[in-house]
């Protein structure tokens, strides 16, 4: 379930600009410097842990630590992570155009099979209610669905137009979010019912506008804000959200799933937040669809937040091996996040490291080799200290992509980099997206 609010869009520019000292191509410090500075670190002084942006502007909770024997970048403060805003209010309203109607549409066929008792579910009341029934068989694919029409509609006829009205567009999901669909609950007019107010906002009306049941099996749609969200062109982006509870809603209590919350230490949406053990999942997948399968449809600055808010959340789904058709994977990924690396300005970040690990697992995967077993496979903004292992992996995983397709291995600046010598520098990460591109 989901509500209507206003999209809420961040760019770049409402983050901040980052100019912390320890960032790409910054120098290390000596041993005197950081022996003057550990009784009293200064205020400005950052941590040198992925994200540490975030840190730097929070001066709360900073303690002392002892460098780790393989950060690359010193570490002299570690500081407990600080939940940030999400970028967005409702990922339903990410863009129309995610899919739209231009898209095909598995529906096959709609048969009317008479009048039946059916137990459905009905926002208007907040209960379950028993109905006779107008019922449809909707042919999607390879799966039958029972549309069971809320004898409100008055005839057989005005029943039809609603199946026909929305059957194409739930035709049009990923086979993966129909897997377990087995119904749709159709009722007229409006949704609207008191529901607890987000956290840190006045109390209010939440608008359901559809509804999906992971233990039923069942989507549940009233018309009346249907056709708002229809004339608005998100339909088959609220019925994407729905989908992910009537069939991924397992997911959100997985132990990997929980792992990549807590290590991603942020919520995509305000809807996630404030229902993290319902909506983080639903929330989730449509933006990560649209980032693997549909990035030229958001823009630059949507698909950097995407990507710099939920790394591990996607990194999870990439490793379920869902079933997208009838989507295919942009032939070519989305820009790489900072692309330009700026030397001296742009800071180390979790997202540089996570989005090279996803593109050259696709790359050896391509090739028939085995997913790399990375240190830290999960990556913490704000607690992971950057390490050598980190970098040397990237090149070792793409390295053995290089070799399965007969090419020459790329040669590296700092080909034998120097544990806590060493700083992270821009052309480390620039030739390895460099080393990617050339073969994607």
């Amino acid at each position: 379930m989901f509500k209507i609010t206003r999209l809420r869009a961040v760019g770049s520019s409402e983050r901040g600009s980052f100019t912390d000292p320890d960032v790409i191509d910054a120098a290390p410090r000596s041993a005197s410097r950081r022996a003057s500075r550990r009784k009293v670190p200064p205020p400005w002084y950052p941590e040198p842990v992925f994200d540490t942006h975030a840190i730097a502007r929070s001066l709360t909770d900073l303690t002392l630590a002892l460098p780790s024997p393989s950060a690359i970048v010193l570490v002299i403060l570690a500081a407990s992570p600080v939940l940030a805003e999400p970028p967005f209010q409702g990922t339903v309203w990410l863009s129309p155009n995610i899919i739209t109607t231009a898209d095909p549409s598995g529906l096959t066929g709609v048969t009317y099979t008479g009048r039946g008792d059916r137990t459905i579910w009905d926002y208007r009341v907040l209960d379950w209610i028993t109905v006779d029934a107008y019922l449809f068989v909707a042919r999607i694919r390879d799966r039958s669905i029972e549309f069971q029409v809320n004898p409100e509609f008055g005839s057989v006829d005005a029943a039809r137009a609603e199946v026909d009205t929305y059957a194409p567009a739930l035709g049009r999901l990923p086979a993966v979010l129909l897997s377990r669909a087995q119904k749709v609950h159709v009722n007229a007019g409006d949704s609207e019912h008191p529901d607890a107010a987000p956290r840190g906002r006045p109390g209010g009306r939440v608008t359901r506008v559809f509804g999906g049941n992971y233990f039923d099996r069942s989507f549940t749609i009233h018309t009346g804000y249907g056709q708002r969200i229809l004339r608005d062109g998100f339909l088959e982006e609220a019925l994407f959200h729905e989908g992910a509870h009537v069939s991924l809603q397992n997911h959100q209590e997985a132990v990997g799933w929980r792992e990549a919350q807590e290590a991603d230490g942020e919520y995509i949406s305000d809807y996630a937040s404030d229902f993290p053990d319902r909506e983080d999942v639903a929330e989730s997948v449509l933006p990560y669809f649209a980032i693997r399968y549909r990035p030229a449809r958001l823009s630059a600055s949507r698909r950097a937040a995407i990507a710099d808010t939920i790394p591990n959340r996607l990194a999870y789904f990439d490793g379920l091996s869902l079933d997208w058709s009838p989507y295919t994977q942009a032939a070519r990924p989305a820009p790489f996040i900072d692309d330009p690396l700026r030397p001296g300005v742009t800071p180390i970040r979790a997202v540089h490291f996570m989005e090279l690990r996803t593109r050259i697992g696709a790359l050896r995967a391509a090739v028939g080799l085995p997913p790399f077993r990375w240190t830290d496979p999960v990556l913490r903004k704000r607690v992971t200290r950057v390490k050598l292992s980190h970098l040397l992996e990237l090149r070792e995983a793409l390295g053995g992509a290089y070799v399965a397709t007969g090419r020459v291995a790329p040669t590296w600046t700092d080909t034998v980099p120097v544990t806590r010598s060493t700083p992270i520098r821009a052309a480390h990460l620039t030739e390895l997206r460099a080393a990617v591109l050339a073969l994607e």
